[in-house]
């Protein structure tokens, strides 16, 4: 069988990712397919992380200020109980 014939019938063998990947990474190694994954899926996934961080940002600043409200809001209610 050729190659091509060989993963034509793979789907009625197995339908599962994962013992597919287990296979390959048995008889290839770990990181064999490496630079097709990442030439493949690569930007798809810097352009994820690119807005994780982005949201990251955003939401760190809205911590910030939340924090900076509720301190100076905190020393205001110190003062009046002081007095």
């Amino acid at each position: 069988m050729s190659l091509e014939q060989i993963f034509e019938s793979l789907p009625e063998i197995e339908d599962n990712p994962g013992k597919l990947w287990k296979c390959f990474h048995g008889s290839y190694g770990k990181d064999f397919f490496l630079t097709i994954i990442e030439k493949e899926y690569g930007p798809r996934f810097a352009k994820d992380f690119e807005k994780v961080y982005t949201d990251i940002d955003d939401i760190s600043l809205e911590a910030h200020k939340y924090f900076n409200t509720v301190t100076k809001q905190s020393m205001v209610e110190i003062t009046n109980l002081r007095n």
